[in-house]
């Protein structure tokens, strides 16, 4: 019995070397065009898809006809991703995938390009690919296994531990990024809608001044009057348009950027090496109480990696 269960052990963790490779390797080049690690965990493995071929070894290894079996492991298959999407959910407060923009999708957590790959992959596992892995597998001496299997499930565990921990107040850090960050648009609100009052008043001042000087010359200066108001409309023109820009150069409000940039700098450090690396590697990863952090801190830490490949 323990024999087999180490055994089992082994192909879970070679199933989800498997997925990880998929994942990092395929996955990540097609969507994002370049190599990602794409496990949850830091080592190379992906144990939902070890837990996916485990359940297919263990309940379908009897169905004869490859139909039934693509069908069924398919089901299955999408019943563990689906669970292991709202679990996830539930612990970490956040959205580790989404398809919403797949068709036949449901709810974003399975969709039916899923349920395709899963299948045709699960009939080849349990018809052709896993019957040559466990020859090898089997191939292990008993002392050997136990000791092999030992190493492994400490190292597993180990990963695990360090994962959760890393991740551990991954929502607080954002809350008060945002905090922060909403105190500095606020501000930056402020400043903008004061400079443009001044601007606008200083505008209107002139516009007045301009037309008072117009209508007492207004008698016997028809075209002078005219070329003047087309020349004020264009000044004023210009210098709306102008106003933003000369905002966001202001002092201030150079200030006000300078400490955004602090912030995020600060948080940076503040973040663990877990989380900075799930924010990297999941892109889809959605915050569902402070994704608008998530998504700022996430591009800052993309404009960094650029800005040190560009040296």
């Amino acid at each position: 019995m323990i024999e087999a269960v180490e055994r089992y052990y082994l192909l879970f963790l070679f199933y989800s070397l498997v997925g990880w490779i998929w994942e990092s390797v395929f996955c990540s080049l097609w969507a994002q065009k370049r190599l990602i690690n794409r496990g949850f965990l830091n080592g190379p493995y992906c144990p939902i898809y070890g837990c996916g071929a485990i359940l297919a070894l263990l309940t379908l290894k009897d169905v004869e006809n490859p139909f039934l079996l693509f069908l069924l492991s398919g089901v299955l298959c999408c019943v563990l991703e689906y669970i292991t999407s709202v679990w996830m959910e539930k612990l970490f407060h956040a959205r580790w995938w989404d398809y919403s923009h797949l068709k036949f999708n449901i709810k974003g957590r399975v969709c039916l390009l899923g349920f395709l790959v899963f299948g045709g992959a699960s009939v080849l596992l349990v018809k052709c690919v896993n019957p040559i892995v466990m020859s090898y597998v089997k191939r292990i001496t008993q002392p050997a296994l136990s000791v092999l299997t030992g190493v492994l499930v400490l190292t597993h565990l180990t990963d695990v531990i360090i994962t959760v921990t890393g991740l551990a107040g991954f929502d607080k850090r954002l809350k008060e990024l945002e905090a922060m960050l909403e105190d500095v648009r606020e501000n930056m609100e402020k400043q903008l809608e004061a400079t443009r009052e001044n601007m606008t008043e200083r505008l209107e001042t002139a516009k007045e001044n301009m037309t008072g000087r117009i209508e007492t010359t207004r008698g016997n200066m028809a075209e002078r009057i005219e070329t003047a108001r087309e020349n004020m409309a264009e000044r004023l023109e210009t210098a709306r348009e102008n106003m933003t820009e000369r905002i966001q150069h202001s002092a201030p409000f150079e200030a006000l950027q300078e400490a955004r940039n602090d912030i995020y700098e600060r948080f940076s450090k503040e973040f663990t090496r877990q989380q900075k690396r799930i924010m990297k590697s999941f892109p889809t990863l959605r915050s569902l109480q402070h994704d608008r952090g998530l998504k700022e801190m996430r591009a800052f830490l993309m404009r960094e990696k650029t800005k040190k490949r560009q040296k």
